[in-house]
This record gives C-alpha cells, sequence and structure tokens, in this order.
C-alpha cells in the first residue's frame, strides 16, 4: 500500500466558469482519463493560502494554473520552485496568493513539500464562459502531456 503523500500531488487551479481561467481543472481533466497515472488528481478554485493544507508534507506537488506572463497565450512554461528562488521578481501572477509564497511559509513552519513544480499556461482571455479559448484548448493537452512524460 502506497502512502499518500508518496504520491504525486496534482493540483489544477482555476474557475471553469471564467473561460481560460479553467486550465488547471482542464488539465486534471485530461490527466483523469489517462491509464496507469500514479498521482492525486485535484482541483481548486482559488484557494489562496488555504493551498497550504493541501500540500503541507507531501513529497511531490504540481500545480496547473492559467497565468498571466510575457508570452503568447497557450504558451506554457514550467517553473520549479528552485527556478523562482532564482528569478526573485519574476513577473508570473497567478490566483490571491502565489504558490511559491505558500511554500516559503510553509516551509518556516516545517511544512513544506520536499518538491514544487507550477505549469503556468499564457491565458488568452478570462471572462464569463464555460469553455476555454482555442489556443488555451490546445494548451492544456500540451501540459497534461508534459506532465505525464515527468510522471
Amino acid at each position: 500500500m502506497t502512502d499518500a503523500a508518496s504520491l504525486p500531488l496534482i493540483i489544477g487551479i482555476g474557475n471553469t466558469i471564467m473561460g481560460d481561467d479553467g486550465a488547471g481543472p482542464e488539465v486534471i481533466a485530461l490527466l483523469e482519463k489517462t491509464p496507469g497515472l500514479r498521482a492525486e488528481l485535484l482541483v481548486l478554485d482559488t484557494p489562496g493560502f488555504a493551498l497550504l493544507t493541501y500540500i503541507q508534507n507531501r513529497d511531490r506537488v504540481i500545480i496547473i494554473d492559467a497565468a498571466e506572463f510575457d508570452a503568447p497565450p497557450g504558451t506554457v512554461v514550467k517553473i520549479s520552485s528552485n527556478d523562482v528562488h532564482r528569478k526573485k521578481g519574476a513577473s508570473i501572477s497567478l490566483h490571491d496568493a502565489d504558490p511559491f509564497a505558500v511554500v516559503d511559509y510553509a516551509a518556516k513552519m516545517g511544512l513544506a513539500p520536499k518538491e514544487l513544480v507550477v505549469y503556468a499556461i499564457r491565458f488568452e482571455s478570462i471572462e464569463p464562459r464555460l469553455t476555454l479559448s482555442p489556443v488555451m484548448s490546445v494548451a492544456v493537452r500540451k501540459a497534461a502531456d508534459m506532465i505525464v512524460k515527468e510522471l
């Protein structure tokens, strides 16, 4: 029997009624259809610092979220916590609380996951809409494929 904390936790963050903001949950939906995937999958809307309750003491956490950064819509970037610490002030905006700020806080309390990776997907538009933009639909498939290859 595998300890749940040892399985990678993959979290898709986003609001599915706000167009491209639903990218994280859509990646999780694609991963749920992946045969043999050994990971715990979770969808969160906009957790802010409540993210800490999900990631604390985990071995490996992967977060997927729509983000705003200087790149064309549909661009997928993989960012590790080490990358962010080297690029302090990097201009990537995620939901409410930056996941790396949450991990820094968790580390100060001795609760940080051993490894954190964020897949940020540059959105095209966030507006009331139940579907992703065409460019985001392609990007979520790419992000899901990258995660499967990583695992």
